[in-house]
């Protein structure tokens, strides 16, 4: 037992390393093209980029989700697991087919060829591949494996992408860099094809994992749209500049969310496991100090950089074009401690098998919060933007919560929450005082 404990420790601890490295890796790489791009050409990649990740967002999208519901009923999970990437080829032909004509219908401005768009599609759906195979492999405990497949190939991607980008300062230069590391992971997953799973032609097993993803894709394009996906509002509202500092602080926002997607997969398992044991009381007594510590951390951070930034735009000129962000920076890494109570009430949906539930309670949260944020961008403009997107992640938490809360009798757990928006206010107090912003 300690000896299982103890191996699971050490792959968690690799997860989270790998996960960090990568995404750090790449957080540089976007703040390296914010700096030497021009707010066009920066606006440009963002309107790309959030095409590319709804690509990848797509390809995978409920399979995951699909194949752990059915865990314990299928015995032959090789089979299971075999189904599951056929259903990834299923959906990335339909994203080929899909989306390649829409972007260049909703980005008429956009100078891109069907060839240039194709070539981001593909290259979205290739690299998405590899982090599907991580998660499948993860449930396999081929943890190895796993980290491989999800940290290799994104990190020549952004190195890639990087130095194309840098040798001919044009933003498209990345998603070239990004299909040609897609193709180097494939001929090297050739070599050593034993370890790949492979596909299946059980129609049954197709038809039933696409059935049961659907939720979960409805969930998934919802969060894009309220996410990256918002650039294409924000294009058609405001201008390049609007869209291109949206990016901007949405990139540096990844911090936060790596953050707590790692405090997240620490406790989700502890979740699970506690839940086993039917021992309501125990998990919320654990999460209560759980999102104390969360909310104080993300807030913690969140202000570091509210505080830093001023300073290091000072140092690079490169950077003076997004200067008097603080406001816009409270209220989007305030829409991350508003979801704290979305992801942990989430799991009670997914361990409860009320995937449906989730969707609908998502739809309508989504929607609402999707026309208030329209409003708000268009009555109070720029700070709208921002202003949106931390009320409709609120709107959001607050229905499942308060749905779940009836249900399960979940506690009220909102002050990691209240903590953290405490400390980003400080951060913006001490600005306005010292750089007087």
């Amino acid at each position: 037992m300690k000896k299982k404990i103890n191996t699971s420790l050490k792959y968690g601890i690799l997860y989270t390393v790998s996960n960090a490295f990568q995404k750090g890796i790449g957080f540089f790489v976007f703040m390296y093209f914010a700096g030497i791009l021009s707010i066009k050409e920066y606006a440009s990649f963002g309107l790309n980029y959030s095409f590319f990740t709804v690509v990848c967002m797509f390809s995978y999208a409920g399979i995951n989700e699909s194949v752990i519901g059915q865990l314990k009923k299928e015995k032959n999970t090789s089979d299971l697991f075999k189904t599951a990437n056929s259903v990834f080829v299923l959906f990335s032909l339909i994203s080929l087919l899909i989306f390649v004509p829409v972007y260049k219908i909703i980005y008429l401005e956009s100078s891109l060829s069907f060839v240039n768009i194709f070539s981001i599609t593909l290259g979205a759906i290739l690299l998405s591949f590899f982090t599907f195979q991580s998660i499948i492999v993860r449930l396999k405990e081929a943890h190895l494996h796993s980290v491989v497949y999800s940290f290799f190939p994104p990190l020549l991607g952004y190195i890639l992408g990087f130095y194309l980008v840098f040798t001919s300062k044009e933003s498209f230069s990345y998603f070239k860099g990004v299909l040609y590391a897609a193709f180097i992971s494939l001929f090297v997953l050739f070599f050593f094809r034993k370890h790949f799973i492979g596909f299946s032609k059980s129609t049954k097993q197709i038809k039933l994992i696409i059935f049961s993803a659907l939720p979960y894709i409805a969930i998934a394009f919802f969060a894009w749209i309220l996410g990256y996906g918002n650039t294409f509002l924000i294009n058609y509202l405001f201008d390049e500049l609007q869209v291109a500092t949206y990016v901007f602080l949405f990139t540096i926002a990844s911090v936060l969310q790596l953050v707590a997607n790692s405090m997240n997969q620490v406790w989700s398992p502890k979740f699970y496991n506690i839940f086993q044991e039917n021992n309501l009381k125990e998990i919320e007594k654990k999460y209560g100090v759980f999102t104390i510590v969360q909310g104080a951390i993300i807030g913690l951070i969140g202000a570091l950089i509210i505080v830093v930034f001023p300073i290091v735009a000072s140092y690079f000129e490169s950077f003076n074009k997004y200067e008097g962000v603080e406001f816009s920076m409270f209220f989007l890494f305030g829409g991350y401690l508003v979801s704290i109570p979305w992801w942990h009430t989430q799991n009670y949906y997914l361990i409860k098998n009320q995937g449906k539930k989730l969707m609908n309670l998502t739809l309508i949260s989504s929607l609402f919060g999707l026309v208030l944020w329209i409003a708000m961008m268009f009555f109070l403009k720029e700070i709208g933007i921002y202003l949106g997107f931390f009320f409709q992640l609120l709107i959001k938490s607050l229905l499942v919560y308060f749905y779940g809360q009836k249900k399960w009798d979940i506690k009220f757990h909102w002050k990691g929450t209240l903590i953290g928006l405490g400390i980003l206010l400080i951060a913006v107090w001490f600005n306005l005082e010292v750089y007087g912003l």
